[in-house]
Formats: C-alpha cells, sequence, structure tokens
C-alpha cells in the first residue's frame, strides 16, 4: 500500500511540475483547431480519466510484478503523456505533440502487451491511453496544418 501511495505522490507532482506558465497556456488555447473538434471542452475529463486508469494500471503493475523495470517504463510513459502539452507551449512546435502522441502510442501498446502475462487487469487499464493516442495524433497533425 505504501508503493501504491508513493506512486500517486510521484504522479501528482509531475503533473504539478509539468504545468506550462499561464502565458504559454494563453498561446495553446488561441490555437486553431479542426472543425470536426466539436468535443474540444470535454477532453480534459477524458485525460483525467486516462491519468486515473493509468496510475490504476502503474499500482497494479507494481503490485503483481514488484519490477523496477516495469516501473521505470510507466514512469517514462507518464511523463510523455503529463510533458506533451508543456513541451507544445514550451517550444511553440505542435509536431512535437504528434511525436509524443505517436511514443505514448507504441509505449502503451508495449506496456499493455507486456502486462498481459502478468496482470490482465493492469493491460486493460492501458486500453483507454491506447485508444485516445491516436486521437490525439490526429488532433495535433490537424492542428498543426491550421497554424500553417
Amino acid at each position: 500500500m505504501l508503493a501504491a501511495l508513493l506512486i500517486l505522490v510521484v504522479m501528482v507532482a509531475a503533473a504539478a511540475l509539468l504545468t506550462p506558465a499561464p502565458a504559454q497556456q494563453l498561446w495553446y488555447l488561441r490555437l486553431r483547431r479542426p472543425r470536426w473538434l466539436v468535443f474540444e471542452k470535454r477532453i480534459p475529463l477524458v485525460e483525467l480519466c486516462i491519468d486515473i486508469t493509468l496510475a490504476l494500471s502503474t499500482i497494479e503493475a507494481w503490485r503483481s510484478t514488484n519490477s523496477w523495470w516495469l516501473l521505470a517504463a510507466y514512469g517514462a510513459l507518464w511523463l510523455v503523456v503529463q510533458g506533451r502539452i508543456w513541451l507544445i507551449c514550451t517550444t511553440r512546435r505542435l509536431r512535437y505533440g504528434i511525436w509524443c502522441a505517436l511514443s505514448v502510442g507504441i509505449g502503451s501498446a508495449v506496456l499493455m502487451t507486456a502486462m498481459v502475462p502478468q496482470s490482465l487487469i493492469a493491460a486493460t487499464l492501458l486500453l483507454p491511453l491506447l485508444l485516445w493516442s491516436p486521437l490525439d495524433l490526429l488532433i495535433m497533425r490537424e492542428m498543426e496544418h491550421l497554424q500553417r
């Protein structure tokens, strides 16, 4: 239980540290979005659900394997997921968001495959992230084209 609490504290701290400055966020919010992106106001809720399922998957993976390597892989995936907007806002390059979305998709697929024999619950909890990353990639690509 202590490990789960420590994992959650680290995840929350990383999310807080990777929040862009207000001026950087304003730049990002002023970017043009695709017309088909009618659910944009619900994206924070989707990302919160993804964050929760990723945290639960991390805890379950640790509980079932006690593998530091696996925990490091989850940590790397978490940093890319959380750092994506910070990286885009800091550099003002949507291209980095495309690469992050692609990395998250590949990383979540690899982790999910690794977790299936260890814990079906941990693998299943990665499914929202695996399903969201292609849509995130598409949104970033469309936004990049709209800014030209």
